[in-house]
C-alpha cells in the first residue's frame, strides 16, 4: 500500500507540511510539500553542510579555534551561552554543539566562519534545494523574523544529498562528516520517538535495526523535524514542518511533537 499520512495531518490545528521519499523503492509522499515554511533550528543542517564542504576542500581547518565574546551571546538552546567569555572552541566543537544540542551561539559563530548566509544559500542553490534559505544569524529581538525557511521537499532532500552525495555533486567525505555529526542528535522526541534508535548505541557496540541522522527545530508556534533513516532493508528521508499552532509546548507532550512522533512511526512501519 502507498504511504498515506493524510489522516494524521489533516486534524492538526495549524499549518503542516510533510515530504517523504524512499531512496531505494522510489516511493514518494507529499502534503503541502512545496509550501515555504519557517524551519527554526532544523535549518542548521545547511550550515553544517557548508562547513563540511569547506573543510574537505581545505578552506577551513576543523581544529582552528574561535573565541567566544560577550557580544556573541544569544538566547535559546545550547550551552555556550552559559560559559564565560574567553572560551575558544574549535570549529569542529562548534559543529557538534550546533547539531547535537542545537547550540544557537555555536550556530551564529559557525555561520560567520563559513562566510555567512550568502555562502550557504549559494551552496543550496547549486545542490538544487530550491526554497531552502538561511535568512540571517539567530536573534530573538523580533520573533517575527525567522532564522531560516524551507519547503518540506527541500529540507528532506537535503538528507538525500547526504545519503547519495556523488549523485548530487556534493563531496562524499563532506557527507560522511555531516552524517557522523547528525547521528548524535540529542533531540529524539519527534520523528524518532517510537523507533528503535539510540544516539549512544554505537559508542557501546550495540547494533540496532535503524540508524537516524537528523535535526529538529522549535520556537513559539514552529516545530520541525527531518532526517535520513537507514535500515538493512532500505533508506528514506522525511521532513515535517509545523507552524501557526497555539500549543506552547515543544517537548514530548506538545501537539506538534506528538504529530511528529506519529508520522515517524507510520513511515517506519510502512517502509522498514
Amino acid at each position: 500500500m502507498p504511504l498515506d499520512l493524510d489522516h494524521l495531518l489533516k486534524p492538526f490545528p495549524g499549518r503542516v507540511g510533510v515530504y517523504a521519499r524512499h531512496l531505494d523503492r522510489k516511493e514518494v509522499y507529499g502534503y503541502h510539500a512545496d509550501a515555504v515554511m519557517p524551519t527554526a533550528s532544523a535549518a542548521k543542517v545547511f550550515i553544517l553542510m557548508s562547513y563540511a564542504q569547506q573543510c574537505v576542500a581545505g578552506k577551513l581547518d576543523p581544529d582552528s579555534r574561535r573565541t567566544v565574546r560577550e557580544q556573541d551571546l544569544v538566547h535559546g538552546s545550547g550551552v555556550l551561552r552559559f560559559c564565560r567569555p574567553g572560551l575558544a572552541p574549535t570549529y569542529s566543537d562548534l559543529a557538534y554543539l550546533m547539531m547535537t544540542v542545537s547550540d544557537n551561539l555555536a550556530t551564529n559563530l559557525l555561520l560567520d566562519i563559513v562566510g555567512g548566509p550568502s555562502v550557504v544559500n549559494q551552496m543550496l542553490r547549486e545542490l538544487g534545494l530550491g526554497g531552502a534559505e538561511i535568512l540571517g544569524p539567530i536573534r530573538f529581538e523580533q520573533f517575527e523574523i525567522h532564522f531560516a525557511h524551507s519547503t518540506p521537499r527541500a529540507l528532506a532532500e537535503t538528507y538525500a544529498v547526504l545519503a547519495e552525495p556523488e549523485e548530487h555533486g556534493y563531496a562524499a567525505p563532506a557527507a560522511a562528516l555531516c552524517l557522523d555529526v547528525l547521528r548524535r542528535n540529542e533531540y529524539l522526541h519527534g520523528l524518532p520517538r517510537f523507533l528503535p534508535w539510540s544516539q549512544h548505541a554505537i559508542d557501546f557496540g550495540v547494533v540496532l535495526p535503524l540508524t537516524i541522522y537528523g535535526k529538529t527545530g522549535s520556537m513559539v508556534g514552529v516545530q520541525t523535524d527531518a532526517g535520513l533513516f537507514v535500515t538493512p532493508a532500505g533508506r528514506w528521508v522525511v521532513s515535517i514542518l509545523c507552524a501557526d499552532f497555539k500549543d506552547p509546548r515543544s517537548g514530548a507532550a506538545g501537539v506538534a511533537s506528538t504529530l511528529h512522533a506519529e508520522v515517524g512511526r507510520a513511515v517506519y512501519e510502512a517502509w522498514k
